[in-house]
């Protein structure tokens, strides 16, 4: 049974992980799409802190997978595998890998809210979703938020990361979200979950004809794209989310710095917050540098999701500050080799 499991999960991810059946050592996997290999920096920070911790027997490695269904049929095979400790769940796969755990494994409250996880516990006989990425947020964005309560938030967006930080947004007292995504339909699903949960906060959806509109009112505390547009090694590397991908490369970046001088004439105290970390400062965060607005990248709400998705996963508790020093110091390192 064993063997059967380790070679079936072994086909599905398409980096040839060897056959294990036979080895003492535990591994950690980041379930993510065909380009993760390409960007990703947690095997250095994982690998890292297993190593801060004495476990350099452990490994923590990438699992690049081409579809949904291949996804869910690893979480079903991790379910029974003794070396396989679980892991982490990226873009595109963070709603699927909800979607399947809820089927046939355990999920916390958080997770249950989002819909949307990126943590996987895989034990013999149990599986469990969890998702960092909205507590990991709001550590990063207390950083330039003096305060949540009242908090005005435009979210551009409404993937698996929007699932998982709104909620932690609402959570912290922000009064007002406003959800905006090419797909109106998506933000909708979002807001209408959410004021299910926070009835006195307004929550709002919009789709991309109305975020002009609504970013330049000068209503808003908070700009926060959590899409991958302007992502390095993306299809819309250069792009900003502040205005149209259909648009070409100059029409687009015209726009935004062009929508950017009227958000900080309308109101200056506007903060600027990008998901992405790589570039480390994207299109989106350098035009809004440059019209003089206080920008926050992704870098810690990665390393901060990382370092909670650890204790969860390896459940060894080293200081949570030492182990959050030694993933973002191995981050750094991985990203200037």
């Amino acid at each position: 049974m064993k063997k059967n499991i380790l070679s079936e999960l072994n086909k599905l991810m398409a980096n040839n992980l060897i056959e294990r059946e036979n080895s003492r050592s535990s591994y950690i996997l980041l379930f993510g799409g065909k380009e993760t290999p390409q960007y990703t920096k947690s095997p250095a920070m994982w690998n890292a802190a297993l190593n801060l911790i004495g476990m350099e027997g452990a490994k923590y490695e990438v699992a690049p997978f081409e579809d949904d269904q291949g996804v869910a049929r690893a979480i079903d095979l991790l379910k029974g595998s003794p070396i396989y400790l679980g892991g982490n769940v990226t873009q595109p796969f963070k709603e699927t890998a909800f979607k399947r755990i809820f089927e046939v494994g355990e999920l916390d409250d958080f997770a249950k809210k989002a819909e949307s996880i990126n943590t996987i516990v895989s034990r013999i006989g149990l599986i469990k979703g969890y998702n960092t990425d909205g507590p990991a947020e709001i550590k990063n964005l207390r950083s330039i938020v003096d305060k949540f309560s009242g908090l005005r938030v435009l979210v551009l967006g409404a993937g698996g990361a929007a699932k998982g930080i709104i909620p932690a947004l609402l959570a912290e007292g922000a009064s007002r979200v406003v959800i905006a995504n090419r797909t109106k339909e998506s933000a909708e699903y979002i807001a209408r979950r959410m004021k299910g949960f926070y009835p006195d906060s307004e929550i709002a959806a919009i789709d991309d004809s109305e975020l002009a509109a609504y970013a330049t009112s000068g209503e808003f505390d908070l700009i926060l794209n959590t899409t991958s547009v302007g992502q390095k090694k993306k299809e819309t590397e250069g792009y900003s989310p502040l205005a149209s991908t259909s648009l070409s490369l100059e029409e687009n970046n015209g726009q935004s710095r062009k929508l950017f001088e009227q958000i900080a004439r309308a109101n200056p105290n506007t903060k600027i917050s990008d998901l992405i970390y790589e570039p480390a400062q994207s299109p989106f965060l350098a035009q809004a540098e440059k019209s003089g607005l206080k920008t926050l990248n992704g870098k810690m709400m990665l390393v901060y999701q990382a370092a909670d998705a650890f204790e969860l996963v390896v459940g060894h508790e080293v200081g949570y500050d030492k182990l959050v020093e030694t993933m973002e110091r191995a981050y750094d390192q991985a990203t200037a080799a």
